[in-house]
């Protein structure tokens, strides 16, 4: 990880302009849906299934959000001039972790599991069951998630995030892994996450407001 100055001021500038404007936001969605949850069990549902699925709904948002602020804190970190080398790598090394990590949770690697993962299992069932109108959408974007695994998920990521979330190994594996990151490769890896995120985030709203139409209270 020798070259760190891999964007010019002017981009280091409009970067850092665009995540101080997005960590705002989803920060306030963290803190509405973890609201959202308690206030759904106490109010009254036309059935057990409507209000199963908007907390799952809810629940993923709430993913969403902090996935893409334990993402975008540590690029933003990764961008300042003032950061030290080792703040630097810091921030890269959790980015590794949390786009892994993120990406296992949201739709997994293995085919076997992916039918378990949090875009299937929420986002899928509620599309299938109450707005299978929606459909095309859902699988576009599906397409995009696909495409995104394909591009940056490969095993030289899992390998890293491996090595740095455990500490696998002897301390000079640990220490040789920092010198093969390539940090241009994962800012674009990161920059292409966050787009993926902003779409599912926008769909899964519309979908809850639309599941929440006859709940004012929920508004």
């Amino acid at each position: 990880m020798d070259n760190l100055d891999i964007f010019d001021t002017e981009t280091k500038i409009y970067l850092i302009k665009i995540l101080n404007e997005s960590s705002p936001f989803y920060e306030k969605q963290f803190y509405s849906a973890y609201k959202l949850i308690s206030l759904i069990d106490i109010v009254k549902f036309k059935s057990l299934e409507d209000k199963d699925y908007l907390k799952k709904i809810v629940e993923f948002g709430l993913f969403l959000s902090v996935n893409m602020l334990d993402i975008s804190i540590p690029f933003k970190t990764f961008l300042k001039n003032n950061s030290t080398y080792y703040e630097r790598f810091y921030s890269i090394k959790n980015m590794i972790i949390s786009l892994n990590e993120g990406y296992k949770k949201l739709f997994h690697f293995k085919e076997d599991k992916r039918k378990n993962s949090m875009w299937k299992v929420t986002i899928g069932k509620v599309i299938e069951k109450y707005y299978n109108e929606e459909m095309n959408i859902y699988n576009e974007l599906t397409k995009h998630i696909e495409n995104y695994e394909n591009l940056h998920q490969n095993f030289i990521l899992k390998t890293q995030r491996s090595i740095f979330l455990h500490y696998e190994g002897e301390l000079m594996v640990y220490a040789n892994e920092i010198k093969k990151i390539n940090a241009s490769e994962i800012i674009t890896n990161t920059k292409d996450y966050i787009l993926l995120i902003n779409k599912l985030q926008k769909f899964t709203h519309e979908i809850f407001q639309n599941f929440t139409s006859n709940y004012t209270i929920l508004k």
